[in-house]
């Protein structure tokens, strides 16, 4: 949970940064927790789409600003490319992995639906098409994470290198200002030749959304270099939740097709692609009001945000099985206590896999990956 600063120093225990992961992971619990309520309570149910979209935008923005600090080490020269990879694969893949087996067993043996291909393995299964298996589905994130782990250092490095060696500083900003523009330019071209649902066809395909984490990264660099800067960004919450307004406005009038996976759809061919340049944009400067916010810490907060990664994975499997058992719901009560009694094992589950199996790989790091 520590980073380390310019100086080589542990920077301090942030808990505002602990607060703004813990509200992500809720947000997403929530959008797939009101599949309880699909059929007797639609218009919530699209309420609830529409925070998940925002909870995972919040994930990739949070990612990408605390991972950003070692990208700002890689195009200084004081820290490997290796060496960032290393951190971030012992980090990551040991528990997507984990689900990856865990969700093989659930589909093909009490489920009994079809499981997911090898693509699965190699993260390419939204690379450049969407991904219309609902195997494993949450790992479509995943991917444009692990994607943009293995792609960012090395652009940050080749910037780096055709840099003096006295303007390395703005080798990290380069790159990620290359990516963003990259992309909103492919979302907005990819727009024009196809008909695709903002869901699957946009927000859902690797490439088109690495710029979801570079917005973070720029956020980690002016903390470094333009504080000053940053400081007034982060003077008031207003400036991010004006932009996030109109995204959410947007989203809810195609809420359908991101809460129940409709058919491929036509879309505004500018409006939809670059509402995933405006999401990030918000989310960004909601996270630099949050980092500049002092919040004490408190055990419960910390706790669940060191198992947000587990509560993400198990969430999923837990609802499809109890799901599975219960069928549809109707009943107010009994959803909302099956709900309750879901999330309570969601965060129990986490917790475990956390202290037994995540925190032991971790710890790995400092005997293979040392910064």
């Amino acid at each position: 949970m520590h980073d380390l600063n310019v100086a080589g120093n542990v920077a301090k225990h942030n808990a505002s940064l602990d607060a703004f992961r813990v509200v992500a992971v809720t947000c997403i619990m929530l959008a797939h927790g009101s599949a309880f309520g699909m059929e007797s309570f639609r218009s919530l149910r699209y309420v609830a789409i529409v925070i998940g979209v925002i909870g995972v935008e919040l994930f990739f923005v949070l990612s990408g600003f605390l991972i950003g600090r070692q990208l700002l080490n890689v195009g200084e020269g004081t820290q490997g490319v290796k060496n960032f990879w290393a951190r971030r694969w012992f980090r990551t893949l040991p528990n997507y992995y984990l689900f990856l087996l865990i969700n093989f067993v659930l589909f093909a043996f009490i489920l009994q639906r079809p499981t997911g291909d090898l693509s699965l393995i190699v993260f390419s299964h939204n690379l450049v098409a969407p991904f219309a298996d609902r195997f494993f589905a949450e790992s479509w994130s995943l991917a444009v994470e692990e994607w943009f782990y293995l792609l960012a250092p090395m652009l940050v490095v080749l910037v780096a290198i055709a840099c003096p060696p006295k303007q390395r500083k703005f080798a990290a900003l380069a790159a990620m200002l290359i990516i963003i523009v990259a992309c909103t330019v492919a979302r907005v071209s990819s727009a024009q030749f196809m008909s695709a649902s903002i869901d699957s066809g946009i927000r859902k395909i690797v490439l088109l959304r690495l710029d979801a984490l570079a917005f973070g990264v720029v956020l980690a660099w002016l903390e470094r270099y333009r504080p000053l800067l940053l400081a007034k960004l982060a003077q008031s919450w207003w400036p991010g939740a004006l932009l996030l307004l109109p995204a959410i406005v947007y989203l809810a009038f195609h809420s359908i097709n991101l809460a129940f996976h409709t058919p491929p759809i036509a879309h505004h061919q500018f409006l939809a692609p670059l509402l995933f340049t405006l999401l990030p944009i918000a989310c960004t400067l909601l996270l630099a009001r949050a980092e500049a916010t002092p919040m004490q810490s408190r055990a419960w907060l910390t706790n669940q945000s060191q198992w947000s990664y587990s509560i993400y994975l198990l969430h999923l499997p837990l609802l499809l099985i109890i799901l599975n058992f219960t069928g549809e719901l109707k009943n107010p009560f009994i959803i909302a206590l099956v709900f309750i009694v879901w999330y309570a094992a969601t965060i129990i589950g986490a917790a475990a896999i956390y202290r037994w199996f995540e925190k032991p790989i971790m710890d790995l790091r400092k005997r293979f990956a040392p910064l």
